[in-house]
């Protein structure tokens, strides 16, 4: 016999061989629009070895069938042993859809992968070790009758934290060569290497039972290290946050590959942002990407399905589903807020990187130095997403707490101050707090006596008072001690160990009342005050008087248009309700609207902003000159009628402790003198002075007193501000002007 022949019989022998084992040991069925593989699991794994599964259009009964059939995915045995679910049950095993109704609970020698079919039809399944797929054994089943209905998570288990009823839930990803393929109602949430991982999150309800539909939801998002059993509500007092949410559902979702990391399967997270499309989580995740490999939100896209879920399925509030996490979840909360502000009504990050590392995980998502494009709209590269103040959308993000810690040794302090600058420019209404704490409650520095530490405003039920489909006024450019230059409180530079104040907070000591705003097509008011009376006295500014500027955001009703002149007016919330400050501005070029340099003290206050009409009763006018505290501002102390002695023009946002001049003229200027945009005519007619001095906030007033005299009705005014003031050309500093007209 010849040995070609001989070498055909050998083949012949081992595709029957593995054809007599090929249809033992796999049952498939379809139900809720994916597809169940069980397996007897009795092999043996070691290192990163893994099974992989076929699919195909005919029967698989050998060799030869199994190496033309499709391969749709692979697992580690972590991923089948369901590694991530014992994380809440230690030693369970996954509940899944039975093949004739209910469920079915798999034994501890089972496996299980789970496909997402695309179209409907009949299949062929088979499960091979990936190190056998030459030579056998595998098993096979068919063909399996698939459908496309609706997928839904499937839940695991439950029971009381806390006192807080929960269930753990489960999802197995679709994950495609093609990020943009998918079945209605679920995206594919993965590179090609992760078909068929399971994803779990647990769902808490109230201690005192679920309140009516549609209900609040907290979104908590845990750190690098952790799993979403890590900050359960039980978890509080060792974390030092209070993760109690009674007045809605409080949910955690899992974050997590098993990857192959230097010979030996350990899990990872991915940002909570994503992978690159044709990660392969088989291959050494040190492996550096290509130059312009795609980046694809798959995590992103995840944390959407189950917010779909949550809000149509458990009665959460689309309008009230607030974002918060801890270290990578932290960034991953400002990621998603930045991508997706919409779906969030408020974010809490603590110690969040402010870096990107990619820490021996390059495979992920590359580095810095790469820079990789994402599948957000615009493109925008990792660098951009990492980064904590770049916009990745158009709309206005929701209000925002960050909270840092100076003594942290992995989100390091070097670049905090930094992105506190960035926030505040933006003007987004970050309430920024930084004090001596570690990265977490069990770091070296820890947590326990930190000046924020324990504030109910760091809780995360204080995050359901806001609403998506609500405005607010973002506080910015505070100041709290204006005898010292530059803001106040300092953070410092941005340098180890930390040089600025040990703590403090940019814009956490102002408060406002979101039942109190008013938003409508003609204006906008709101209740507002700095906080010197709370019950937790780190919530308390240390001062009686600060100084802020105030943005509106998420504006719903009121509508402007770029460089609108509308009037604004700032009064006491209580009687005797006075207007202590009233005046024009000027809505942005991008359409924003700020108010500058508003003084607070102690009181409540309403700030109003309304249209006027043209030739109203203040408007401003012109160009400021900036000096060290930026552009001084002036404005009217209430409406300029006749018969009001106790008008008085109103400056703000001068230097402190000043001397200055108020200018009145009868005819406005547009021309400069010696550096300083003047904008009141000087000459001709002779304009008037009046010496003023500003108060410790920057602020003073001109009585301006307007008699019962009815011809003075229409009588227009133009006035300015001058200031002495060391950072302005010349020395000087100066506001806008300020047409005034007197009212009936």
């Amino acid at each position: 016999m010849s040995r070609t022949r001989i070498a055909s019989l050998f083949v012949a022998v081992i595709l029957l061989a593995s054809a007599a084992r090929a249809q033992t040991g796999l049952n498939g069925w379809n139900r809720d629009g994916q597809t169940w593989l069980v397996w007897n699991d009795n092999l043996t794994f070691s290192g990163v070895e893994s099974i992989s599964v076929f699919r195909s259009g005919s029967p698989i009964t050998n060799l030869a069938e199994l190496a033309a059939a499709e391969r749709i995915g692979r697992l580690y045995p972590q991923d089948w042993k369901a590694g991530r679910l014992q994380a809440s049950a230690p030693g369970a095993t996954w509940t899944v859809p039975g093949s004739n109704g209910g469920n079915r609970v798999l034994g501890s020698n089972e496996g299980l992968f789970v496909y997402t079919p695309h179209a409907a039809g009949d299949e062929y399944f088979a499960v091979v070790k990936t190190e056998n797929l030459l030579t056998g054994p595998f098993a096979s089943t068919g063909p399996i009758a698939q459908t496309l209905d609706p997928i839904v998570p499937h839940r695991q288990h439950g029971g009381v934290d806390a006192n807080h009823p929960y269930d753990v839930y489960a999802f197995w990803l679709d994950g495609r060569a093609d990020h943009t393929s998918g079945v209605p109602g679920f995206p594919v949430m993965g590179s090609a290497s992760c078909h068929g991982v399971a994803e779990v999150f647990a769902v808490f309800e109230p201690r005192t039972g679920l309140p009516q539909a549609p209900m609040p939801g907290v979104v908590f998002l845990h750190g690098g290290s952790g799993s979403y059993w890590t900050y359960r509500p039980s978890a509080s007092a060792q974390k030092q946050i209070d993760l109690h949410v009674d007045n809605g559902l409080y949910v955690t979702p899992d974050e997590g590959l098993y990857v192959n990391y230097q010979g030996q399967v350990t899990a990872i997270g991915t940002r909570w942002f994503g992978t690159c499309f044709d990660y392969d989580r088989f291959l050494d995740v040190g492996v550096v990407p290509a130059p312009g490999t795609l980046v694809v939100n798959y995590a992103q896209r995840r944390l959407e399905w189950i917010l779909d879920w949550l809000q149509g399925s458990r009665g959460v509030d689309p309008t009230r589903t607030a974002f918060a996490g801890l270290s990578n979840g932290g960034r991953g909360t400002h990621i998603f807020v930045r991508a997706h502000p919409e779906r969030v009504s408020a974010s809490l990050s603590f110690v969040m990187p402010a870096v990107f590392e990619a820490s021996g995980g390059e495979a992920v998502m590359g580095d810095v130095a790469l820079d990789l494009p994402t599948s957000l709209p615009g493109s925008p590269g990792t660098a951009d997403v990492i980064e904590p103040f770049v916009p990745l959308s158009g709309l206005d993000r929701p209000f925002s707490r960050y909270v840092d810690g100076t003594n942290d040794t992995q989100a390091l302090w070097t670049r905090k101050p930094l992105v506190y600058d960035a926030l505040k420019a933006q003007r987004t209404g970050a309430a920024i707090y930084w004090d001596g704490r570690g990265h977490t409650a069990g770091s070296t520095a820890g947590w326990v006596g930190q000046h924020f530490n324990g504030s109910p405003k760091h809780g995360v039920e204080y995050l359901t008072r806001y609403r998506a489909d609500q405005s607010f006024p973002a506080f910015h450019d505070v100041d709290h001690n204006l005898g010292v230059a530059g803001q106040q409180p300092d953070p410092g530079d941005p340098v180890l160990p930390a040089n600025g104040n040990p703590w403090g907070t940019w814009g956490g000591w102002f408060e406002w009342d979101p039942a109190s705003i008013v938003d409508s097509t003609s204006g906008w008011s709101c209740r507002l005050w700095l906080e010197t009376a709370a019950a937790w006295p780190a919530d308390n500014a240390p001062m009686s008087t600060a100084r802020t500027s105030v943005t509106l955001r998420r504006l719903q009703s009121f509508a402007t248009t770029p460089h609108e002149v509308l009037h604004v007016e700032l009064a006491l919330a209580n009687a005797p309700f006075t207007v202590v400050f009233a005046g024009a501005l000027q809505v942005g070029a991008d359409g924003t609207i700020t108010v500058p340099g508003l003084p607070f003290g102690a009181a409540p206050l309403v700030l109003s902003v309304s249209r006027v009409a043209a030739g109203g009763a203040l408007v401003g006018y012109g160009t400021a000159t900036a000096g060290c505290a930026g552009a001084p501002i002036i404005g009217g102390n209430q409406v300029p009628r006749i018969d009001t002695p106790g008008f008085a023009v109103v400056h703000g946002n001068a230097p402190p402790n000043a001397f200055g001049f108020t200018v009145f003229g009868a005819a406005p200027a547009n021309t400069e003198l010696l550096g300083v945009h003047v904008n009141v005519e000087l000459l001709s007619p002779p304009a008037a002075t009046l010496g003023v001095l500003s108060g410790a906030l920057g602020n003073a007033q001109a009585p301006l007193a307007i008699p019962n005299a009815p011809a003075l009705i229409g009588y227009q005014l133009f006035v300015q501000g001058a200031w002495l003031d060391g950072c302005g050309p010349s020395g000087l500093a100066a506001s806008r002007g300020l047409a005034i007209t007197i009212q009936p």
